[in-house]
């Protein structure tokens, strides 16, 4: 890894922060949502529908923290050109 400028160094601090951040509620609502599929699965009659709107947020969710995941490499890589042919 090629050594950091300060600004580089600054940049890099500000876009963890920002994705543990941002993250971090991802995190939470999925783990809110995985208690009520897991109530909503105890509950008779079993309810179909609820389990399903649950499981689709459920995946929403993750959907949501991988492509999160994903910007922030971006985000990260364009930090860093490539080094130019010299």
């Amino acid at each position: 890894m090629p050594q950091l400028t300060g600004e580089q160094q600054t940049q890099l601090e500000q876009l963890l922060k920002k994705e543990r951040d941002h993250a971090a509620g991802i995190l939470q609502k999925m783990e809110e949502n995985r208690h009520a599929l897991r109530q909503a699965a105890d509950r008779e009659p079993f309810d179909e529908a609820v389990i399903t709107a649950l499981a689709k947020l459920q995946s929403e969710l993750q959907t949501e923290l991988l492509v999160s995941h994903l910007r922030t490499q971006a985000r990260i890589r364009s930090l860093f050109p490539p080094p130019r042919n010299q």
